[in-house]
């Protein structure tokens, strides 16, 4: 059976309990393939057009063999793995409001293009105070069993515009 409106947290301490229920719950997405058109279209909005991502007979003639993905581009698809991760709070409490307060992160290996990867995360760290709980998101990135990324994003929701 699914959930009604009357199944839905009505204060703001709920919605902070939803998050703090999450700690520590691992999530892992399926492959995501990082395709040149995805690497064309980062380098076109960020004006990182460096030969090694985007011009295929340059990188061909590179150590890699092929394009690589921007480490930023890596870094960047964590946070909508997060979102979607708190997809459900987002759902109960369309008006709470989620900020990211910090971004870290350490590329351990290149990424050639046309490989997959998975993004693993949880949450760690929540700190509630009043209508707000601040959390640390931390991930890794893998190709196959490799780590490739490992990073962290502190974020903060906020549940001052929910009633309640």
């Amino acid at each position: 059976m699914g959930r009604t409106m009357l199944d839905k947290p009505k204060t703001p301490q709920e919605g902070i309990a939803r998050i703090l229920a999450l700690a520590g719950q691992v999530q892992v997405t399926e492959g995501i393939v990082m395709n040149q058109h995805r690497i064309n279209t980062y380098a076109a909005a960020t004006l990182d057009k460096q030969p090694i991502h985007i011009d295929l007979e340059y990188a061909a003639k590179s150590r890699f063999r092929s394009t690589i993905v921007h480490g930023h581009l890596l870094a960047g698809m964590v946070f909508g793995t997060m979102m979607k991760y708190l997809e459900p709070i987002r759902e109960e409490f369309p008006t709470a409001e989620l900020i990211q307060t910090d971004a870290r992160y350490t590329l351990g290996f290149p990424v050639k293009e046309g490989s997959a990867i998975k993004i693993q995360g949880k949450v760690t760290d929540p700190q509630a105070k009043e209508r707000t709980v601040s959390f640390v998101y931390v991930y890794d990135i893998y190709l196959g069993s490799k780590v490739v990324v490992k990073g962290s994003i502190g974020a903060a929701a906020s549940f001052k515009n929910v009633k309640g």
